[in-house]
């Protein structure tokens, strides 16, 4: 069969359902390909970096591996700044460009250029696929490199010629993969220790916890410690929910100002990163003097990347999560919980000063007669206000 053929049938085994693209000449094989694939829509955009852009978003909003399909070295180029974004965002998009007649490559053909060098310091990997026996085996390679975590782009070349070659090579079905890592008994006990020391804890949760679908159970966490729970400031998920008066704000962009905000925290618990991807520079740490620092994420690449710890471990943020809180309400002192349950009602009342100052400064601005509905919203919109 044609490469071609292997590569469609390989973004139908793995799961795809649409591909974002602007083509070109050289992405007539997979253009030619479609009307055999009803069950994949090829969604056209009028540049390369919107195609990109919605594959990424449309991978965050369904958690599945998305394709965008880009034109030569131009077309990638142009793709190049939303492919930044989607490795920020953690976002499993295989983005694919056709690349000119490996034939010509001598001649420095039109538009041709050397994409995997383009792609490479935006990509978790990026390749060139040289012959169609290859392009099962790399797409297979790609489409787990992507869901690996953390979670990211990947970048394929598609020489023309080698879209048309035969093989006998035939696409493979996916990985049956289970990524998610035991919990490490030992790992668990030395977080619960320093969290049950903790007075004033705060938490710091990212992405991956909302990924996870670990909501809920941050909730209980936090409920079951008395914490405060911050976001990243750049963020494309809500891994806690913003109503709740543990909910404090989105950190600010600098380490004197992170500081400033965890106040006298003496315990910082961070899960689900990245962490602190400062926009400003300034000097200092981002986590208050004497302040213990705990870390749970599901990669070992971000363990400990920014912060030096007191205790991380690797694990599925959710499992990881709800087993910290097992064993927090297992060991916690009676004083302990009555502490956790003063400073959460402590956040409680501050979130309905907050509401009410809100409301107040609604009625100064527009009058008593003012619909002041937005301040039912929580202290979120209160602190947006100031």
């Amino acid at each position: 069969m044609r490469g071609r053929r292997v590569l469609m049938e390989s973004f139908v085994s793995h799961g795809v359902r649409h591909i974002f693209g602007n083509p070109g000449t050289t992405e007539t094989p997979l253009l030619d390909s479609l009307p055999a694939f009803p069950q994949l829509e090829y969604i056209m955009a009028l540049h390369e970096g919107v195609a990109v852009s919605a594959a990424s978003f449309y991978a965050q909003a369904s958690g599945r591996v998305t394709v965008a399909n880009l034109h030569v070295a131009p077309g990638l180029g142009n793709g190049i700044g939303s492919l930044y974004g989607a490795l920020k965002a953690g976002s499993p998009v295989v983005v694919t460009a056709g690349q000119q007649d490996t034939r010509m490559r001598l001649n420095n053909p039109l538009l041709g250029h050397d994409l995997v060098a383009m792609a490479a310091p935006v990509t978790k990997w990026s390749v060139q696929i040289e012959r169609a026996d290859e392009i099962a085996p790399i797409m297979r390679r790609a489409f787990k490199v992507a869901t690996d975590a953390p979670q990211g782009p990947v970048f394929v070349s598609l020489p023309i010629d080698v879209m048309e070659q035969e093989t006998a090579v035939d696409a493979s079905t996916p990985d049956r993969l289970w990524r998610s890592t035991r919990r490490d008994p030992e790992g668990i006990e030395a977080l619960v220790a320093l969290l049950l020391k903790s007075k004033k804890p705060a938490i710091i949760a990212g992405d991956d916890v909302a990924r996870s679908g670990g909501e809920q159970a941050l909730v209980v966490l936090t409920e079951a410690i008395g914490a405060t729970v911050w976001f990243e400031g750049l963020r494309h998920h809500a891994p806690f929910p913003t109503s709740h008066p543990s909910y404090r704000q989105s950190l600010p962009g600098d380490a004197r100002q992170v500081r400033k905000a965890l106040g006298d925290a003496d315990l910082v618990l961070l899960i689900g990163g990245p962490f602190f991807e400062d926009i400003w520079f300034a000097p200092g740490g981002h986590i208050p003097d004497g302040a213990f620092v705990l870390q749970i994420e599901a990669s070992a690449e971000r363990l400990a990347l920014n912060n030096r710890l007191d205790a991380g471990i690797v694990g599925d943020i959710a499992v990881s999560v709800s087993a910290l809180t097992e064993t927090v309400r297992a060991q916690a002192s009676a004083d302990f919980r009555q502490a956790a349950q003063n400073r959460n009602a402590a956040l409680a009342e501050l979130q309905a000063k907050e509401k009410e100052a809100y409301r107040a400064r609604l009625e100064k601005k527009l009058g008593p007669a003012a619909d002041c509905d937005a301040a039912r919203h929580g202290g979120a919109a209160s602190r947006a206000a100031r």
